[in-house]
């Protein structure tokens, strides 16, 4: 019996894991949308605009996130994207 718990504990965690993975995807491709559809708007309408697009893909997967989690997803493929974009600083370690 107590095996059998366990099975669905894992399986339940694998099941979150999964729709963590969904929602910063979804996320990543929000504010992609966002910065390159409404380059003219600003950022907070950006953002809207990403979290609208966000909740309509999770709604159509049948998944759900707070809006918390939401937002916190969508500033983390900003800050993924901004870190991107920073040229690679060279260590003294590496060759010219």
């Amino acid at each position: 019996m107590a095996q059998i718990y366990f099975k669905l504990i894992v399986a339940g965690r694998k099941t979150i894991q999964e729709q963590r993975e969904l929602l910063h995807k979804i996320a990543s491709e929000g504010f992609a949308l966002a910065e390159q559809t409404f380059k003219q708007l600003g950022g907070e309408q950006k953002l809207s605009s990403a979290q609208d697009y966000v909740i309509r893909r999770l709604d159509a997967a049948g998944v759900q996130f707070s809006a918390m989690e939401i937002r916190a997803a969508i500033e983390k493929a900003v800050l993924d994207y901004n870190a991107a974009q920073q040229p690679k600083e060279r260590t003294d370690h590496e060759s010219i």
